[in-house]
């Protein structure tokens, strides 16, 4: 670990909000490092209070800064502040335990970053910054060995001089001597030759800092390898990657004399410093890739290299262009021949490879759709590629199926790979996955692992037959090899597997090994390279050096809908490269250990080497300093809830007359008991009644976890509807499960969705009951968000006979459904409408109030939807309250609302949601409050900064929108257990000190494409179908309010958050999904 802050500030300055290690690693924070060396210990740190951020979030950034930077809490400069113990010349200080110490091969990160003049330079400024680095560092160190060839170019200190153009002329500001800026610097000019000697393989590890034999090692590279004179004069180069340190990028092409050779970036996280490189280096293009998931990120780690006599070459890696990537972790490349062009006048087909990694490349590149890339794409084709003997394995964001040419992405591909060239493999045979990040896998090995994952990478070449499922390895850094690595507990910064994840998969335990690397120097060296491989006693079967790790969004997840051809969801891309032996060495096998006719494959951790054909193989185990701490890195977590059957009958007549409930959270024990609180399983109870039918309308939906609902309650052939609205592709589920059919509903805009969450139950007896939720039908919604149900009695069919009318309650709710359900013009909800129209509604006392796409609808004719439709029932049975009383808006999520609340919260919205049945006096518009989660109330939630992955309000939006941090309130919710479950529920209302004057259960979200927008007061567009119920004291209670509080006439209304409600602690700020996907990406 480094023990000297870093020198590039953040630049976001006071006003940065992150708690990612990682972060603070890579950035400077002045304000909280002069807070620390001016205290005397973290505890006597004293908080300021005019700080920009929550004062919880600026308490961790404190805490992590600390812990990171220990020197900081020791300034020799602070007489008050000096260490106990002074350090000797010949003993360096010394650092906190808990910390980790910097290993004795490691670069220690150095001194304030000098600057020009006008400090405009930010490349300049890190070449004087990574100078300094080394120059403390030959000042505080022996020299080491070197393995630079004893000439090199010596370096008379100087301030870096900028160019007067928009280019920067590093050439002029600084000598070519590499070795006073990076810490391991290869012999030049030999790279050709040690590219040749790795052959057939070409499968290279990077070299480790801190590791001094891997500085030699034939088959370790640095990236300024790649750029080495003798694999060719480079005339252009692509680099394509999710993380890119621009400066540490270019400083690479100096050095090789490439500064201003054109260079296309592709690139996944967002920086200031890529976006405006172009206007500094005009022969940079850097391009994010932008990808429409949340969920996505770009991860592939590519580079093509393009020489001057027209050849060119390809590098697959598990890097990111950043420095500490390339310090002492362990990353993988396979490096391409030189790939010479083709002969002019040549068929189109030649010069392709074996494995057809030229067209492969050219399917994946223009999967991008990017103009920047059709050079290179001109270039590939005219490319001869036949030397290359590894498959290109891929995967694109978006929805997949089979192609001619079969699966082109995911793990469809690798599968398809295996079928045609890996030979026969036993079964007693493990798949070893090893990868950096573990994604959420489900909740049993059989969700994904074992099921998908597997039926793809089990494949091989023998004839289709009955086979067992082989066995399955993971290797992930435990917390000893984290704690024993290079970089002590940071080495860590590189594994972004979340404690919040593990504990929804705790079976993985019994999968996992660890990482070990003796034979390859590597031990200490903590993995961000991703392979998975099959072996036995007699060889490696097949091996892929990639950029995906073991998860969902990188390898794809089948819908599971079709018979033949199953949709597959990708949300990320990736790159990777397939060796198989049938290729490489036409054998059935690789060794694993030398012999005289090949050599043996590199492989990148320690395996073993039995002749044991008995049992399978398994790994090696690395002894540890405390074997114990392996089965103590995450806490136990509470098992899933499962309620008592055959009771929610009484639970639910309990309920009355609000019949109001919230979810069940997992990780809150107390809800577990609550008589308010359901889970899914409930609604289907047979005290409920026996089920012979029933309609789920929903947004998002997991086919597998909701028929496993059904399957779990008996119900696993009884006809099931569903309407949706997420891209999940059912519409030929019915394939699989006759008794279950699926429509996907599409809106009109494209800014639409179908976002109603309800379900209609049909009984034998001839009853019904309907459901108004806030869950979307997949398990992440009902685990530990605070979700909100409305749930009807049941409701009997009217006698034969009755007149239509008969069984209409007081709220016309049948009628409302009918119109709602009848927008749809769905010839499959027939047989329900009918049925509904058959069903006595007598017994229901709220209201429907709904949405449906439309445009141009007049409202005058009766408003039917959105906010009109509210704003009607109000003004027919609202009790009059003074203007004095805010309406309370909580939603999961916030729209664009324009430039200040005049131009459609206070026009159209609260003129409807303001109403009362007073309408004859005029008054003013009420106030207004939005009750959405803070940064701080999602960092302390039940699964931390995981925990807003359902609250997707975004900083863009936010920042033309700041006036509205005005009206915004926390969550709070310990009445209810649920402080710390994050609220996907969306709610309005009005309340006086005399109790409610309406309340609004709903799927709607504060926005314009819920609600609707009017024109001329006449006119409504809606983009969404929305449904929520109303609940007025008129018709529930014959009362004028609903009651806040016990009052021994009627029972209090459960409000599924405190009252009175909270603003914002100063400088919080409202939860951005920017956060986490920062948070995700930053430890990638």
């Amino acid at each position: 670990m480094n023990s000297n802050a870093p020198t590039k500030e953040c630049q976001y300055g006071g006003d940065c909000y992150r708690v990612n290690p990682v972060h603070f690693r890579e950035y400077a924070h002045p304000h909280i490092e002069k807070l620390l060396v001016k205290a005397a210990s973290l505890s006597m740190v004293e908080i300021p209070d005019d700080v920009k951020v929550n004062k919880s979030v600026f308490t961790e950034q404190l805490k992590i800064v600390s812990s990171l930077f220990p020197h900081l809490s020791c300034d020799s400069t602070n007489p008050e502040k000096k260490p106990k113990q002074e350090p000797t010349t010949s003993k360096p200080p010394p650092v906190l335990a808990s910390a980790g110490a910097v290993p004795s091969g490691s670069v220690p990160k150095a001194n304030p970053k000098p600057s020009s003049a006008d400090n405009k330079n930010s490349i300049e400024a890190l070449f004087a910054e990574r100078r300094a680095k080394m120059q403390a560092t030959q000042q505080s160190k022996p020299a080491p060995e070197s393995v630079v060839p004893a000439k090199q170019e010596t370096y008379t200190p100087s301030r870096p001089t900028t160019s007067n153009n928009t280019g920067i002329s590093l050439q002029k500001a600084l000598p070519r001597d590499i070795n006073s800026y990076f810490p391991v610097v290869a012999p030049r000019g030999q790279m050709a030759q040690k590219l040749a000697a790795a052959a057939p393989y070409n499968f290279f590890l990077t070299t480790i800092t801190a590791s001094k034999p891997t500085h030699a090692e034939p088959l370790s590279v640095t990236f300024q390898e790649l750029l080495d004179s003798s694999l060719g004069e480079l005339e252009c180069s692509v680099q394509m990657n999710f993380m890119v340190d621009i400066g540490w990028l270019l400083a690479h092409y100096f050095f090789a004399g490439y500064e201003n050779v054109p260079l296309l970036i592709l690139y996944g996280d967002e920086t200031p410093e890529l976006r405006m490189v172009s206007q500094k280096k005009p022969n940079v293009t850097a391009v994010k890739v932008e990808i429409k998931t949340p969920f996505g990120v770009h991860h592939t780690k590519m580079g093509l290299y393009g020489y001057r006599d027209g050849s060119m070459r390809v590098v697959v890696s598990t890097a990111n262009l950043y420095e500490d990537d390339w310090h002492n972790r362990t990353q993988g490349l396979w490096i391409s021949p030189r790939l010479p062009a083709v002969p002019e006048g040549s068929d189109t087909t030649y010069g392709e490879s074996r494995t057809d990694f030229r067209s492969s490349l050219l399917t994946y590149l223009d999967a991008y759709k990017l103009p920047q890339l059709q050079p290179w794409m001109a270039r590939i084709r005219k490319t001869d590629f036949s030397d290359v003997k590894v498959f290109l394995v891929a995967s694109v964001p978006g929805g997949h199926t089979n192609t001619a040419k079969g699966p082109l992405w995911g793990h469809p591909r690798l599968g398809y790979l295996l079928s045609q060239h890996a030979a026969p493999i036993d079964d007693s045979c493990p798949l070893v996955a090893q990868s950096s990040s573990i994604g959420s896998l489900g909740p049993s090995p059989e969700s994904w692992v074992l099921g998908e994952i597997m039926a793809s990478f089990r494949k091989d070449s023998a004839p289709v037959g009955i086979r067992r499922l082989p066995g399955f390895r993971m290797i992930y850094p435990s917390f000893s090899n984290v704690r024993q690595s290079h970089d002590g507990m940071m080495g860590g910064g590189c594994l972004p597997y979340v404690r919040s994840t593990h504990v929804k998969q705790e079976w993985l335990k019994d999968y996992l090994q660890q990482w070990c690397s003796r034979a390859r120097h590597r031990n200490k060296a903590m993995p961000h390279i991703k392979t998975y491989c099959r072996w036995s006693h007699r060889g490696l079967y097949w091996f892929l050096l990639t950029s995906a790790n073991l998860s969902k969004a990188a390898w794809g997840v089948y819908n599971k809908t079709g018979r033949f051809e199953k949709p597959l969801r990708i949300n990320s891309y990736e790159a990777g490269v397939l060796f198989l032996p049938k290729l490489l060495l036409d054998e059935n096998f690789f060794p694993m250990e030398a012999n005289k006719k090949h050599p043996q494959f590199p492989m990148p951790y320690d395996a073993p080497q039995t002749q044991d054909t008995t049992t399978p193989d398994v790994l090696p185990t690395c002894p540890t300093e405390d074997e114990s701490v392996n089965s103590e890195i995450v806490e136990n977590p509470p098992p899933l809830f499962v309620a008592p059957r055959g009771r929610m009958a009484d639970k639910l007549a309990a309920s009355a007359p609000y019949n109001f409930f919230l979810s069940t959270v997992t990780d809150s024990q107390p809800t577990h008991t609550d008589p308010l609180s359901v889970t899914f399983q409930e609604l289907l109870d047979p005290s409920l009644g026996e089920l012979e039918c029933s309609l789920q309308l929903t947004y998002m939906i997991d086919i597998n976890w909701l028929l496993e609902q059904y399957s779990d309650a008996g119900y696993e052939q009884h006809p099931l509807l569903i309407l949706y609205g997420d891209e999940s592709e059912l519409e030929t589920i019915s394939d699989k499960q006759p008794n279950v059919t699926a429509i996907k509903i599409k809106t009109k805009t494209g800014f639409g969705l179908h976002h109603t969450k309800m379900g209609l139950y049909g009984y034998c007896d001839g009853s019904m009951r309907v459901v108004v939720s806030t869950a979307n039908l997949y398990e992440n919604d009902w685990y530990n968000r605070t979700q909100g149900l409305w749930i009807s009695p049941r409701l009997p069919a009217v006698s034969e006979g009755s007149d239509p009318t008969y069984g209409e309650s007081s709220t016309d709710f049948r009628s409302s459904l009918l119109e709602y359900l009848g927008a749809y013009k769905l010839a499959k909800l027939e047989s329900w409408m009918a049925r509904i129209a058959e069903t006595d509604f007598s017994a229901i006392k709220v209201f429907l109030v709904c949405s449906h796409p439309c445009g141009d609808y007049y409202i005058p004719d009766g408003p039917l939807w959105g906010h009109p439709r509210l704003g009607a029932l109000l003004s027919q049975y609202a009790t009059p309250i003074d203007a004095t009383f805010p309406l309370v808006a909580q939603s999961s999520a916030i729209g664009e609302f324009g430039k200040s609340p005049q131009l459609w919260i206070q026009r159209q919205i609260m003129p409807s949601f303001g109403k009362d049945n007073e309408q004859q006096t005029i008054r003013r518009l009420p106030g207004f409050r939005l009750i959405y989660p803070s940064l701080a109330n999602v960092l302390q939630s039940h699964d931390d900064i995981c925990g807003g992955s359902c609250l997707p309000y975004s900083e863009e939006v936010h920042k033309q929108q700041k006036w509205l941090e005005n009206y915004m309130y926390q969550w709070i919710s310990r009445t209810r257990h649920r402080n710390k479950a994050m609220p996907h529920i969306k709610t309005y209302c009005r309340w006086t000190p005399e109790g409610l004057q309406w309340f609004l259960l709903t799927s709607a979200n504060f926005s314009k494409s819920a609600w609707g927008i009017t024109r001329y007061d006449k006119l409504l567009y809606i983009n969404n179908y929305e449904a929520g119920v109303l609940f007025l004291p008129k018709i529930l209670l014959d009362e004028d309010f609903l009651p806040m509080e016990p009052n021994g006439k009627h029972p209090q209304f459960p409000m599924p958050y405190d009252v009175p409600i909270m603003p914002y602690a100063p400088k919080d700020t409202p939860f951005f999904i920017n956060y986490l996907r920062s948070e995700e990406s930053e430890s990638e």
